[in-house]
């Protein structure tokens, strides 16, 4: 009973069409206010397309891959205290976006009912996509592939035996994704 008695008299406020345009003109002018007040507070960050990570040298690289490594190797049975030694084929690489334009121009003209010749031009232009943060320019990178190991070598107290050499050879290429011939093994003194 109570809920017929509330839905009756919210229907009977708004049947008066008085009321019922200043609660839409209400409204509107609260939708106007909260869409000034979403430009004016300061919003979440956005976070760039590409993240701008600080760039690792190659030679920081290589420092922290050894450093991983020896770890690794040193926790091998029977291998015992090593060193590790990294050395890269390429260092990383940066594969740019670029914003690619092709053009197809087609020529056809006939000489009489038979011969006929179509000519074609390809004008194709490639440009790498630029952005501007805080007043600097710098090209946006798409990927970044991490540097590709070209060899290793590990000088450990066990690196004479030969099952601890097999052993740290199969870890290290499981690992590095190289060949058993990129990796060498050698006793330590």
């Amino acid at each position: 009973m109570e809920l017929k008695k509330i839905s009756d008299s919210v229907l009977s406020y708004f049947s008066d069409t008085q009321k019922r345009s200043k609660l839409l003109v209400f409204a509107g002018v609260l939708g106007m206010v909260l869409i000034l007040l979403s430009e004016i507070l300061p919003s979440k960050q956005e976070k760039p397309i590409c993240a701008s990570a600080t760039p690792v040298s190659n030679e920081q690289y290589v420092q922290e891959l050894e450093k991983k490594l020896c770890s690794l190797v040193e926790q091998i049975s029977g291998a015992g205290k090593a060193h590790v030694m990294v050395t890269l084929e390429q260092g990383t690489e940066y594969v740019y976006a670029s914003e690619n334009k092709k053009v197809l121009d087609e020529t056809k003209s006939r000489d009489g009912e038979e011969n006929s010749k179509i000519q074609q031009k390809d004008n194709s232009e490639s440009k790498i996509v630029v952005i501007t943060e805080k007043g600097t320019s710098r090209p946006l990178v798409e990927t970044s592939r991490e540097p590709k190991v070209k060899g290793v070598v590990v000088v450990c107290e066990g690196g004479s035996r030969s099952v601890v050499k097999e052993q740290i050879t199969e870890v290290l290429t499981t690992v590095l994704g190289i060949r058993t011939n990129q990796v060498c093994v050698a006793p330590k003194e």
